[in-house]
């Protein structure tokens, strides 16, 4: 779907532009979300194995 900016008027640009960035703040928070996840999971994984079974955080017994 392609918009015709040139019919919009300056207040439908301006909320297009705000809802334009309200969607891109959406996709990075949800792919930084995704990553976050990832990370903790490989992280969590891979302590277990490098640490032998002991705590790879010194100060948790």
């Amino acid at each position: 779907m392609l918009l015709d900016l040139t019919k919009l008027s300056e207040d439908e640009l301006i909320e297009l532009n705000r809802q334009i960035v309200e969607r891109l703040r959406l996709l990075r928070s949800t792919k930084s979300l995704a990553q976050l996840a990832s990370f903790r999971s490989a992280w969590s994984s891979n302590s277990t194995l490098t640490t032998g079974g002991r705590s790879a955080e010194p100060w948790r017994v």
